[in-house]
C-alpha cells in the first residue's frame, strides 16, 4: 500500500483518468460539504466528519479504469436506483468510471454524503445522551 501524504499525492499516483474522477469528486465535495475534511486514512483519500464518510479507491485487482466511491454508512442509505454495491454490512460503493459520470451521479452522491452526515449526527446525539444519562 502506497503511504500518500494527502489528496494531492494521492491525485498525482492515480494517472490521468482516475486523478480527473477523483478531481471531479473533491471539487464537488469542497463546494458543496465544507464540514466535511480532506484525510488520508490506511493509504486511502476519505472524507471525514471527523467520524470516517466516505472515501475513494481503485482495488488492487480491479479491472475497470475508474475508482469507487465508498460510503462508509452505505447498507444505512437510501438506494432507489440501486447504484450502490457491496454485499457488506456497513460499507456500500458505487462505482465512477470516468469524469463526466461523476457530474451525471452528482446528485446521488450529494444525496448519500447528506445522509451519512446526518445519520452520524444522530448516532454522535445518541452517545452523548447516553453518556449523560450514565
Amino acid at each position: 500500500m502506497a503511504a500518500y501524504k494527502n489528496f494531492d499525492d494521492y491525485i498525482q499516483a492515480q494517472g490521468a483518468l482516475r486523478g480527473a474522477i477523483v478531481g471531479a469528486v473533491r471539487t464537488f465535495v469542497a463546494s458543496e460539504f465544507p464540514q466535511l475534511q480532506e484525510a488520508i486514512k490506511f493509504g486511502t483519500p476519505f472524507f471525514v466528519s471527523p467520524a470516517l464518510v466516505a472515501y475513494l479507491t481503485a482495488y488492487a485487482k480491479q479491472k475497470e479504469p475508474g475508482l469507487y466511491m465508498g460510503f462508509c454508512l452505505g447498507t444505512q442509505l437510501a438506494d432507489p436506483h440501486q447504484r450502490l454495491i457491496g454485499d457488506g454490512s456497513v460499507v456500500k460503493r458505487l462505482y465512477l468510471g470516468n469524469p463526466d459520470q461523476v457530474l451525471e451521479l452528482l446528485p446521488d452522491i450529494g444525496m448519500w454524503l447528506t445522509e451519512s452526515i446526518d445519520l452520524l449526527r444522530i448516532q454522535r446525539i445518541g452517545l452523548q445522551k447516553g453518556r449523560s444519562e450514565g
